[in-house]
């Protein structure tokens, strides 16, 4: 006799919300399909293998790569 435990569906409901003017502007004053400004910098750590720096709005983010060491 295999008994096997009920299956239970668990659905997860997500919301989004936008605020948006009665212009069509979001509060940042870009329209709804614009996108914000992306800036990327390659080589800014120069005792890295690799380096870069990305901006997008207020996140920015900085990635380096350092080869094996002796």
């Amino acid at each position: 006799m295999n008994k096997t435990k009920p299956r239970r569906r668990y659905l997860s409901q997500s919301v989004t919300m936008e605020f948006v003017s009665p212009e069509g502007l979001r509060l940042d004053g870009r329209r709804p399909l614009e996108m914000r400004q992306l800036r990327a910098e390659i080589g800014s750590i120069s005792k890295a293998d690799g380096s870069t720096v990305f901006e997008m709005g207020n996140t920015k983010v900085i990635a380096a790569v350092y080869g094996p060491r002796e």
